[in-house]
């Protein structure tokens, strides 16, 4: 159970066993991680910022951490990543706290079928299962929240282009979709968002019910029977 969670995270913390729901908890592989660690197979550092001081890592993991360090200027440019929430690959909710949210009923979870935006390590958005909910996490200030909101858009477009087939940018092929209707942002109506010209350069289309995204070289009618399923 040790060696997965190092496989699966690359750095285990006390919340990675609680990510994975593990009986007894970190207590149940501490003992071997630290064993692992006496006899040089692993690595104990602090690797986590706001993390438990007992945090372990696969050498390699360490040192590709090391690495990004060096690589965040160029991370700006790549495109944002579409991930599922439950992923390893998705930190937050797991070995990284969510950010704050305006209310307590608006949470994100890493839930089966919910999704999360990233772009250069940080939170963009989470994706409820259906794409039609979404929670934003932008940064305070311009420009880098107008930078941030379209990377997000953008992403979102991907899921619907390419004949809903997916794109590379962000948008993983296999959820390609043949529309995409975005009605609530952060628990309000969609058409009321500041994300709206982000969306509308994205080519998304704002309707009586939110921000719509088809893809082109499906029908009409084809977008509106994706919607109803």
């Amino acid at each position: 159970m040790a060696r997965a969670l190092l496989e699966r995270y690359g750095v285990v913390v006390r919340e990675s066993a609680h990510a994975e729901s593990i009986e007894a908890g970190f207590a149940a592989v501490y003992d071997v991680l630290k064993h692992l660690e006496e006899s040089g197979r692993i690595r104990r550092g602090y690797f986590v910022d706001g993390a438990g001081a007992a945090q372990f890592a696969m050498p390699e993991a360490a040192d590709r951490l090391r690495m990004e360090r060096t690589r965040v200027s160029e991370a700006s440019t790549e495109p944002a990543r579409f991930i599922a929430a439950t992923d390893p690959a998705n930190a937050y909710g797991a070995l990284l706290p969510w950010p704050a949210t305006p209310s307590e009923d608006a949470r994100p979870m890493r839930a089966a079928g919910a999704h999360v935006i990233v772009h250069a390590g940080a939170l963009l958005a989470w994706v409820a299962k259906n794409g039609s909910a979404i929670l934003t996490f932008l940064p305070a200030d311009e420009p880098e929240k107008s930078v941030a909101a379209s990377h997000l858009a953008r992403c979102l477009a991907s899921l619907v282009e390419n004949g809903g087939r997916g794109s590379a940018e962000g948008g993983p092929r296999e959820f390609g979709r043949r529309a995409l209707l975005v009605e609530t942002i952060d628990r309000k109506p969609a058409a009321e968002s500041p994300l709206g010209p982000a969306l509308e350069g994205a080519g998304f289309v704002l309707g009586a019910r939110g921000w719509m995204k088809r893809a082109k070289r499906f029908r009409l009618e084809d977008d509106f029977d994706e919607l109803s399923s």
